[in-house]
């Protein structure tokens, strides 16, 4: 995996301009256990997390909740790049409510202790 694989997938996650923000860019300490480590906020550790995923090279996805801490705009985004990125692969995201109620082909519901998928 090259750095530009890397960068060009945390760009795919909307973090190109957290990217240019750091002093260090990639090479850059994230988090408060550092000395001199970089705090994100909330979207934007969001956002690494969801990079990270789609960096992997498994074929199945699993998120819970993966733009809780996102505005809606960055959301949507996020939500067609990630559907293109999953062409031909399988993801399931998990939700507590949705905004704009289309961005699933179809839904998991647990119901009567059995998961239904519903359309």
């Amino acid at each position: 995996m090259t750095d530009a694989h890397i960068q060009q997938t945390a760009i795919q996650a909307g973090l190109e301009e957290t990217l240019h923000q750091l002093n260090q860019e990639m090479s850059t300490l994230l988090g408060k256990i550092y000395e001199n480590g970089v705090d994100l906020s909330g979207g934007q550790w969001q956002k690494l997390a969801i990079a990270r995923s789609l960096i992997s090279p498994t074929p199945i996805k699993i998120m819970d909740e993966p733009t809780a801490a996102l505005d809606p705009l960055s959301e949507n985004q996020l939500y067609q790049t990630f559907a293109q990125l999953m062409e031909g692969k399988t993801s399931k995201k998990k939700k507590m409510k949705s905004k704009k109620g289309n961005e699933f082909k179809a839904y998991w519901v647990l119901k009567n202790q059995r998961v239904e998928c519903e359309f």
